[in-house]
């Protein structure tokens, strides 16, 4: 009923390229990965570890809809825009923005309904104030009727479409080394930097910096951009379109002013958006929030003063319904079939992952503990950081990987974090008795408390509950009065923790929170 009037688009990243110094390329392909390479030819480049730029390429897959829902959706036009990861990197406001130039060239802008479908990142986790912000901008600067977007359960990235393309972009990044032309001298500060953290800190005192450093990988991005050119799918061409300018993400940030004029880039938190009305108005008259989606729909009152009259034909319009949740069958074994589900009142009470499914074993060779615990990684579905841990303490090298591995990699309670043939696969570990679920981790404030001051900086106070950073003060009379206290925020607050017994004298050396639930020892 709806494939004419609908734009399908499935958007993920590809790993990270790691370029090399000037005279030093290094392989376009993961680290341990083999390459295709001529007969009795040696492919020479340099070690990973010298790597201290990253290109990304944003793959974007402009799904043909097919007639029928068990037809292949994988067919139709790939985009890439491949963007320097220091200083173009992936936000859920740039994607929105590069999204609307490529529905541009696909010829799809225009259609009223758009739906997306990711593997859930950082930049496309659902949940997260600043993504729906930004699909809100996405709504008003296409006019939509209605936009749905989809993330697929963790560990479960098969399941999206452009997933697949991936595999036809690794044939042109085969037997190629790539590395960054020189800087001006006066520039040429990075050879002593070690992570992209350190390169944003330089280019804040030196912003020439961030000029030079893109157009030091211009040629190269050139290049990788004529190779996904060569490339096709089902005999479509791959397009490759420029990453969006600083200017044109700030111009799609400003449509949301049309809703609430208040509102700036530091703003989307749960907590700072529910001071703004306007917003709050529009999200709950327009808005459906779920962990796994999220959706914006006209209401189809032409004298709405929220949202404005539907593009869609209203007899066509009259049948479009929000996207529901799934629900368990008679059995609890199945979900009902989507047609019989689609248009009723549904919740997320059937949703997997409410249920907690923890291993029993945390999977470590050894007892995690504060002694350690050697940083923390944050998950990509809760936000909570979760330490991780090594028996022995990391040499300069593997503190090194470390930091690598934690800009790359996605991690999620429960999984295996480190990669198969990474060199801290069998040094590094995080709890895999872990959900998202469970608190934060004893682990944390220990360790906190034990750290010197300048390794606070990373490991600051957070609820334990939801891992929010925005704690409200914990009263000194309540520290005073009672041997635990647990910092919450002001989301999930509703009332300070006191000991169950009064009379316990054991020693607390950590500082934990609860929300609704009271806590014993």
């Amino acid at each position: 009923m709806f494939r004419d009037f609908t734009a399908f688009v499935c958007l993920d990243d590809k790993h990270s390229i790691k370029v090399g110094e000037p005279g030093y390329p290094l392989a376009a392909v993961d680290r341990g990965k083999s390459v295709l390479v001529a007969q009795d030819t040696v492919f020479v480049v340099a070690d990973h570890d010298f790597a201290k730029v990253k290109l990304v390429p944003s793959v974007t897959l402009v799904c043909e809809v097919p007639e029928s829902a068990s037809e292949s959706f994988y067919r139709g036009k790939v985009f890439v825009s491949l963007k320097d990861a220091t200083f173009q990197p992936s936000s859920p406001i740039r994607h929105q923005t590069e999204l609307f130039h490529i529905l541009t060239q696909a010829g799809k802008l225009g259609l009223p309904i758009l739906c997306q479908y990711s593997d859930g990142g950082p930049d496309h986790r659902l949940t997260y104030i600043s993504t729906q912000v930004s699909l809100i901008c996405m709504f008003i600067m296409a006019d939509l009727d209605m936009l749905v977007c989809a993330r697929t359960a963790p560990q479960k990235s098969f399941r999206n479409h452009v997933e697949r393309v991936m595999s036809i972009i690794n044939l042109s990044l085969q037997a190629i080394g790539v590395m960054r032309e020189k800087m001006p001298p006066a520039v040429e500060k990075l050879a002593g930097l070690g992570t992209m953290k350190d390169v944003k800190a330089m280019a804040d005192k030196h912003p020439e910096l961030k000029q030079a450093l893109v157009a030091s990988t211009e040629k190269t991005r050139a290049m990788m951009n004529e190779l996904f050119q060569r490339l096709s799918l089902k005999g479509e061409a791959v397009s490759t379109i420029e990453p969006a300018t600083d200017q044109e993400v700030e111009e799609m940030w400003e449509l949301i002013l049309m809703v609430v004029q208040t509102l700036t880039k530091g703003d989307p938190t749960k907590v700072k958006v529910q001071n703004k009305k306007d917003l709050m108005a529009f999200m709950h008259h327009c808005c459906v929030s779920r962990h796994y989606s999220f959706s914006i729909k006209k209401c189809g009152d032409s004298a709405c003063t929220i949202c404005k009259k539907p593009k869609l034909p209203p007899e066509v319009f009259n049948q479009l319904k929000n996207f529901p949740d799934p629900v368990a069958d008679g059995t609890g074994e199945h979900y009902r079939p989507f047609i019989e589900v689609y248009g009723t009142a549904t919740s997320e009470g059937y949703r997997p992952s409410l249920k907690d499914s923890r291993a029993k074993d945390h999977g470590m060779p050894f007892s995690p503990c504060a002694e350690n615990t050697r940083g923390v990684v944050a998950c990509l579905d809760c936000g909570k950081p979760r330490t991780i841990h090594s028996q022995r303490a990391l040499t300069a090298v593997q503190k090194k990987d470390l930091d690598s591995l934690k800009e790359d990699s996605m991690y999620t309670c429960g999984v295996c974090w480190v990669p198969e043939n990474h060199p801290l696969r069998e040094i590094c570990y995080v709890s895999r008795a872990l959900s998202c679920d469970r608190p934060v981790e004893q682990y944390y404030y220990s360790t906190r408390l034990k750290a010197p001051a300048a390794l606070r900086a990373i490991l600051p106070l957070v609820c334990w509950q939801c891992g929010a950073e925005e704690t409200l003060p914990i009263p000194v009379e309540k520290m005073q009065q009672f041997q635990t206290v647990h910092p919450e925020c002001q989301v999930g607050f509703k009332s300070l923790f006191t000991c169950a017994d009064l009379s316990c004298t054991m020693s607390v050396k950590i500082l934990l929170c609860v929300h609704t639930q009271p806590y014993k020892f």
